[in-house]
């Protein structure tokens, strides 16, 4: 009997993205390294961590919303639209 192949292949891309709107443009570019690197392997689907952009801890509320950008037209949201078209 054979085996099922999928046509999806995943990976999961792990890094601890840093806090800060300072950080983002180095977390998105470690991001897209990793997937870039995802893409190497064979992967069509790839899965990061939440707030990769812009790390996790937040110190209120407020600092959130300087984190947050819009969708789809954010800058973060661009470049992965790019890089996904990139790479279909």
């Amino acid at each position: 009997m054979s085996e099922p192949t999928s046509p999806v292949r995943v990976a999961v891309v792990q890094f601890s993205p840093q806090v800060g709107v300072e950080n983002r443009q180095d977390n998105l570019h470690r991001s897209l390294e990793l997937a870039e690197e995802a893409v190497k392997g064979g992967a069509n689907l790839i899965v990061l961590p939440e707030l990769s952009s812009t790390g996790y801890f937040f110190n209120n509320r407020q600092d959130a919303f300087a984190h947050s950008e819009g969708v789809p037209d954010g800058p973060s949201v661009r470049l992965w639209i790019d890089f996904a078209r990139q790479e279909a």
